[in-house]
């Protein structure tokens, strides 16, 4: 399958599972078991800067601004209106 170009290597720190299940109309069902990957650590993309440093970087600063998203959710429409 490696020669055939169908599967490749890999350096992935998790490999999930794959079961083939029989669907109630008897044909086979692709299963794969993702549930271990919860437990993998990732590294924070975008990760919020130590108030310190905020603190350091807002000093000599002249204007500032606020913004409350407390209850921002409310705010992003979940359904179209009818």
């Amino acid at each position: 399958m490696l020669d055939n170009g169908i599967i490749e290597p890999s350096n992935s720190l998790s490999a999930s599972p794959v079961v083939i299940v029989k669907k109630s109309d008897g044909s086979p069902r692709f299963c794969i078991d993702y549930r271990r990957l919860n437990f993998i650590p990732q590294k924070d993309v975008y990760p919020l800067p130590r108030i310190d440093d905020v603190i350091e970087r807002l000093n000599g600063s002249q204007m500032f601004s606020k913004l409350d998203l407390r209850n921002g959710h409310f705010q992003v429409p979940l359904v179209p209106d009818k």
